[in-house]
């Protein structure tokens, strides 16, 4: 790639058949020479996409020296030297330029340079339970548990850790660090223990037993409608007993005397069953219902009455 100053080198992994096109390297010189001249001119963000975009491109030891440098001019070191370490990484090609040799040297000496600049940072988690493990990250980015307690290389300048232990609140902390500082910090949280991810765990509670309810309402039932046709029906006996002269009765005392003994019939039936109510009742509470919190139970009685007989009807 002579308009960059030196024959091409594939990058890491890179094979023959995945060299750069004419296409790729006529398109990388011109990336090569507008990242140039953007840095030039007090521009070194917008020189570091092109300078990025070349390298891609090209894979030549220049572009990458001059995008390692563009990379320490914006203070990301990190990235920097890696550019300059996977420079070192490339094969040498055997058309490789006097430039590109050069381009090569410089890379690995800047490594060397910039590893003693690239600051630390050690993080110590305190409030945490013995086999806890907190959620940390670092700018965004995840830490995982096994490097936690562990040095981060960072590059200079500020940055906010973020840790959290179960359902706790989370702990931020913000760090500002220096060139070659290597710094430890501690940060506590607040462990609450996470909320179980299942079903609730069930109760068993002791419930009066439905027909409870329905044997009191029956008997009730019963005892009102008994007393009140047992009434009826005796009003009509003494109304007839009135009326008639030992047994002999007048016709006009015929309706009160049927009256009186259908009013006798129902109310014999409805203290019937008023007594099933209350036998039912009893039944009811001396079989408490076993439930588990969260369970139905479906439970449904019907009194049933029919001329000289009274029962329920259901299911359990």
């Amino acid at each position: 790639m002579s308009g960059a100053g030196g024959a091409r080198a594939p990058s890491p992994g890179a094979t023959a058949s995945a060299a750069p096109s004419a296409a790729d390297l006529a398109s990388a010189r011109e990336l090569y020479k507008e990242g140039k001249e953007l840095r030039a001119a007090g521009d070194p963000a917008g020189a570091l996409e092109k300078l990025k975009a070349a390298h891609a491109l090209g894979q030549t030891p220049v572009t990458g020296v001059e995008l390692g440098k563009t990379h320490v001019q914006l203070g990301q070191l990190l990235e920097a030297r890696e550019v300059f370490l996977g420079v070192g990484r490339m094969a040498v090609q055997p058309d490789e330029t006097e430039k590109s040799a050069a381009a090569r040297e410089e890379c690995a000496q800047l490594a060397d340079e910039l590893k003693p600049r690239i600051p630390s940072l050690t993080v110590k988690v305190n409030g945490v339970p013995p086999g806890v493990v907190p959620v940390m990250t670092v700018d965004g980015a995840a830490v995982p548990a096994v490097a936690m307690a562990t040095q981060r290389r960072l590059n200079p300048g500020p940055h906010e850790v973020v840790v959290k232990a179960g359902d706790g609140p989370e702990s931020r902390t913000s760090v500002d660090l220096k060139e070659g500082e290597d710094r430890e910090i501690s940060v506590g949280v607040a462990y609450v223990p996470p909320a179980p991810s299942g079903p609730p765990p069930q109760r068993e509670e002791t419930r009066l037993h439905p027909l409870v309810f329905i044997g009191g309402g029956v008997a009730g039932a019963g005892l009102i409608v008994g007393g009140i046709t047992g009434a009826i029906a005796l009003s009509k006996g003494h109304a007839v007993s009135d009326a008639c002269n030992g047994t002999r009765c007048p016709e006009s005392a015929k309706s009160d005397y049927d009256t009186g003994r259908t009013m006798g019939t129902i109310s014999t039936i409805a203290f019937v069953a008023a007594g099933i109510g209350v036998g039912v009742g009893v039944y009811g509470l001396l079989s408490p219902v076993h439930v588990k919190t969260g369970a139905k139970t479906a439970v449904r009685v019907t009194p049933v009455c029919a001329p000289g007989w009274a029962g329920l009807h259901g299911s359990f």
